[in-house]
């Protein structure tokens, strides 16, 4: 797996690639979203730590072993949430999201019919943020993990947009409550969505589920089966093979094989 950590727009991320990552080739994405462990009050000094928190986490790690996957080979794009450039809002926003939503969207080895997003505790709330916004039209399915409860989305677009959901929480969680993902889900599914949102409870796991979650088959399978249908952007052309035409000779003596073509 390959690994770069930059700024997107103003948004520090980390993205992950597949280890044998081909420019010709057009991947399905994840956006990940981290929980309120990860946040921190203001951008990064240094280059060297951009998105440092993310990168050092290891909540995802279960989810990044897949990335490689020979079946399904993806890409991770996981944005850190820095509050003093989300107007201190405590939690993801769609506006801070923008910039992370264009660069997935721009990108031209992104396959627009595989966009997914996953994430947990307060990125799993944010997961019905990214799923009801200016971005709701792109998902291809959704995974919150023990999600924080959103009140202010509107759910009509999850119907709208036909996004499968499949929620996941312990009934042993004490730090957010799984009433709140039933809540969600049938807020959902009160708009008559298809498919209809489902949700798994877990018997026991607490608020730390997401290992178990991301190391399930049955997930990518699932994650996998949805798709859209969405125009897609053009690769970039294949730099030609350089043929040389002439050979030039330097002040020094030294001598340079060149192309020139007329204009």
């Amino acid at each position: 797996m390959k690994v770069s950590r930059q700024l997107i727009g103003n948004v520090p991320s980390v993205i992950y690639w597949p280890e044998n990552f081909d420019r010709a080739k057009k991947y399905p994405v994840a956006l990940f979203l981290h929980g309120k462990g990860e946040w921190a009050d203001n951008p990064p000094k240094k280059t060297d730590d951009i998105a440092l928190p993310v990168y050092n986490n290891g909540n995802h790690a279960n989810l990044l072993k897949r990335v490689d996957d020979e079946k399904n080979p993806f890409i991770v794009v996981a944005p850190h949430l820095i509050l003093s450039l989300n107007g201190w809002v405590p939690g993801w926003t769609d506006k801070y999201l923008e910039p992370v939503y264009d660069y997935i969207l721009d990108t031209p080895t992104t396959n627009l019919d595989h966009i997914k997003v996953v994430g947990l505790s307060l990125g799993g709330g944010g997961v019905y943020i990214a799923s009801t916004g200016k971005f709701s039209q792109y998902v291809s399915a959704a995974i919150p993990i023990c999600g924080t409860p959103q009140y202010d989305c509107d759910f009509s677009k999850i119907k709208q947009h036909s996004i499968p959901v499949w929620a996941f929480h312990a009934k042993n969680d004490t730090v957010v409550s799984n009433t709140h993902t039933i809540n969600q889900i049938n807020k959902i599914n009160s708009y008559k969505p298809t498919p209809e949102a489902k949700m798994t409870l877990l018997d026991s796991g607490g608020h730390y589920i997401w290992g178990d979650v991301f190391g399930r088959d049955e997930v990518y399978e699932w994650l996998f089966s949805h798709s859209k249908s969405i125009a897609q952007k053009p690769l970039p052309e294949t730099p030609s093979q350089f043929v040389p035409t002439h050979i030039i000779e330097r002040v020094d003596g030294s001598t340079e094989r060149v192309r020139i073509e007329p204009i």
